[in-house]
């Protein structure tokens, strides 16, 4: 099986699809074309689709053609038919205006298609790790998390081990292990009051194993960790790069 494609280089190769088979290509851009077709499966079906969409159009118009000029001969006087018919030269045959606008109409939406069907993916994978997120909060077990943090006296907040803490006291903290898959539940966070969250999984050398970008979404950060590479002994949540809270495996 090839690479699976890569949205944003494909932008640039679907354009040049219709144009190749149009034959309107530069002859580096045609090189540079044929080249890709060979390592990329997805722009070797796109050709065909288009190859088989405008075969299909041109049929169209070559039966309309053929329609006009047999009305226009019927339509003349039988004297005509005696005449002999002026040679012209062979001359290359146009593509229709029409077709490079289905053509494109086809791109478009076969493009729209991708990204909108990426987008949903996306919202179900989403999904399932939210599922699996509560699923191992409810049965897996429970890790010590670190005291809630304190105001202290420059009116930030840290806590009794040294873990910065949040601005707001609401913050309540959850970490369960389930099967050696790690879910983590924060709530009470200030919406939109931050950029940067990250979790840190690491063992028992203090060395990280895992880690991953978290999003906090009205307040609320909800992540799953599956299938940790080791085994896990500590769990930080890092806020802008410093530590808000810990966790530890509660033996």
């Amino acid at each position: 099986m090839g690479a699976a494609p890569d949205p944003e280089g494909h932008e640039a190769f679907d354009g040049m699809a219709v144009e190749h088979v149009l034959g309107n290509l530069s002859e580096d851009d045609a090189r540079r074309f044929r080249a890709h077709l060979l390592q990329c499966p997805h722009c070797r079906a796109r050709v065909g689709e288009l190859r088989s969409i405008a075969h299909d159009l041109a049929s169209v118009e070559q039966r309309a053609a053929r329609e006009r000029t047999d009305t226009t001969v019927e339509t003349k006087p039988r004297a005509d038919d005696a005449e002999p018919a002026p040679s012209r030269p062979a001359t290359r045959r146009r593509t229709s205006p029409w077709i490079l606008i289905l053509l494109v109409i086809v791109v478009g939406i076969a493009s729209w298609s991708v990204l909108l069907r990426g987008e949903v993916e996306e919202a179900e994978r989403e999904l399932d790790a939210r599922e699996g997120a509560a699923e191992v909060l409810a049965f897996g077990q429970a890790w010590q998390v670190a005291p809630g943090a304190e105001e202290d006296g420059d009116g930030g907040t840290e806590s009794g081990d040294g873990v910065a803490g949040p601005s707001s006291t609401d913050v309540r903290a959850r970490v369960h292990e389930d099967d050696g898959a790690l879910a983590v539940l924060v709530e009470g966070l200030v919406p939109g009051a931050h950029e940067g969250h990250e979790l840190r999984v690491l063992d028992g050398e203090g060395e990280t194993i895992a880690s991953r970008d978290a999003t906090e979404r009205d307040g609320t950060m909800l992540v799953l960790l599956p299938q940790l590479p080791g085994r896990a002994e500590q769990v930080e949540l890092l806020v802008d790069g410093e530590a808000w809270l810990r966790a530890d495996r509660d033996e």
